[in-house]
């Protein structure tokens, strides 16, 4: 998805008061004056960086757009300012520069995860009814529970755990704690179940080196590039120069730690746990 070449224009632009006003002086119709606003903004997309361009005058772009008086009805509703042949666009950051336009590609992503997996939601809702029908359930007495530290696990927790890949539901009340670190850092959980729903249904979800839920959750895998999961870990990737360098500073501090704190280290990557 090319980003970077668009230009993001508001929905309710066609009514907006500086639309009409500048329509009214050039004697346009509003759609028409949108579709000169549309053909500058590219133009400042291909030419601009930083919000400036310099060395050009008004009357040179109103040239190249074949509108006269434009750019200046566009200084006078505050969409432009102009000083020393310098053109300046007082929302650039906010529209059109390189941050704007990752906000925007991350929302998109977000929207595209929750709607490619909403029969995946929908699945695990079933699931958490039929969790509340069953009394035998042990798990349902703790769904809406408080556990030893407090932490209260709700719907969205119950939904991420019905998804995870099968084999590693363990250690549910750390992965709890690690859910809810998350969420109070900023992650979406609907975007967390979808991205758990993902790597569950990937090579790596099912395969032999399945990462626990709460180190997946802990290291933000859920923004992982998902072409990362398509390997089941029973082939080993291509070693680059870096983990190669990796590796051999991790052998060189292995050479002088003791026996037992080798030992401990290896059972904590099988658990999956570093």
């Amino acid at each position: 998805m090319a980003i970077q070449n668009w230009v993001f224009m508001r929905h309710d632009l066609l009514g907006d008061p500086a639309v009409l006003r500048i329509a009214m002086k050039l004697k346009l119709r509003p759609e028409e004056t949108i579709g000169y606003l549309f053909k500058f903004w590219v133009w400042v997309d291909q030419h601009c960086a930083d919000g400036k361009i310099h060395g050009v005058t008004l009357d040179a772009v109103e040239s190249l757009l074949a509108i006269p008086n434009f750019l200046h009805l566009m200084c006078e509703v505050g969409w432009l300012e102009y000083e020393n042949e310098t053109i300046i666009i007082p929302n650039y950051e906010r529209w059109l520069s390189r941050g704007a336009k990752a906000r925007l590609r991350k929302s998109i992503e977000n929207k595209e995860f929750r709607e490619r997996h909403s029969e995946v939601e929908k699945k695990g809702k079933k699931s958490k009814l039929k969790l509340f029908s069953s009394s035998s359930s042990s798990s349902c007495s703790s769904s809406f529970s408080s556990n030893k530290e407090g932490e209260s696990e709700g719907e969205n927790f119950g939904r991420f755990w019905a998804v995870y890949p099968k084999k590693r539901r363990t250690k549910r009340k750390e992965a709890l704690a690690a859910f809810n670190k998350a969420i109070k850092g900023g992650a979406d959980p609907e975007l967390l179940i979808a991205k758990a729903a993902e790597y569950s249904a990937s090579p790596e979800g099912n395969g032999p080196y399945v990462a626990g839920p709460s180190p997946w959750l802990n290291q933000g895998r859920w923004d992982d590039d998902p072409a990362a999961w398509q390997s089941d870990g029973s082939t080993p990737a291509p070693v680059t120069f870096a983990a190669q360098q990796t590796q051999n500073n991790i052998r060189a501090i292995n050479n002088w730690l003791p026996p037992e704190e080798i030992e401990r280290r290896e059972q904590l990557k099988i658990e999956g746990e570093l």
